[in-house]
């Protein structure tokens, strides 16, 4: 408890002196209460100073301040975690965080090396969660039926519970992204009594391999034309595949 002033105000003045006295006795009590919650951050002062229920801020090293409270067992300060509270310089407007779409976050990363767009689920622009980044991205890369079985190194450490690859027939790009794309399954797919497609993949912890037989072809896309049913088949392309652990 902080220390009791004392303080009396007689009820009735009967002298100049009484009054002066009186006024006296308050300017008194409110230098004590000053000084008390109006120390200098700055000045020095020791852990020595001041009695319980007393408030200071103080100044630290690094011009950050910290707010503290005298009590019977010394100063006290507010404490998140292991570290003090700090009041520092308010931002400005351009000093705000701002916020920022899942896209916007991973060609952040991508210029930086960064990688808080795979630790991001919420897109915080379109108010959302959205899908986690992938662990492993190849990347567009060449895909034909050459019968060579390729390979690609993913080093998740695992098996992935979870892939998702696309096929392109030409590299031909519109923002970054190709003018068709299509999504692949793995292994054979039959059409027309004897035609197969299809990029057939295995995996492990560590790779994934790769190939399509010389007889077959990469990828067929079926689609109903105004004349009927047409397949169309790729010998070769550009596949993706992305990777979750």
């Amino acid at each position: 408890m902080a220390e009791k002033t004392g303080l009396k105000v007689p009820k009735k003045l009967q002298s100049f002196e009484e009054v002066q006295r009186a006024l006296q006795d308050i300017e008194t009590s409110l230098n004590k209460l000053s000084s008390s919650v109006n120390a200098e951050a700055e000045g020095e002062i020791t852990d020595k100073d001041g009695k319980s229920g007393d408030t200071r801020v103080t100044q630290n090293k690094d011009k950050s301040y910290m707010f503290e409270i005298k009590t019977s067992e010394g100063w006290k300060t507010p404490v998140i975690g292991k570290s003090s509270v700090k009041f520092k310089s308010k931002p400005g407007e351009r000093s705000k965080i701002q916020t920022k779409s899942i896209d916007e976050l991973q060609a952040s990363d991508d210029s930086t090396g960064d990688t808080i767009a795979k630790k991001t689920i919420y897109d915080e622009k379109a108010d959302k969660f959205v899908l986690a980044r992938p662990d492993y991205d190849s990347g567009w890369i060449d895909v034909s039926n050459d019968d060579v079985k390729h390979t690609l190194t993913h080093d998740l450490g695992c098996l992935p519970i979870m892939y998702i690859a696309w096929f392109t027939p030409d590299s031909t790009y519109n923002d970054g992204y190709p003018t068709k794309c299509y999504p692949m399954v793995n292994g054979m797919i039959r059409h027309g009594g004897t035609e197969w497609s299809g990029v057939e993949l295995l995996f492990n912890s560590t790779e994934v391999q790769y190939t399509c037989d010389a007889s077959h072809h990469v990828y067929t896309n079926y689609r109903l034309d105004s004349g009927g049913d047409s397949w169309t088949d790729y010998n070769d392309g550009y596949m993706r595949l992305a990777l979750w652990k």
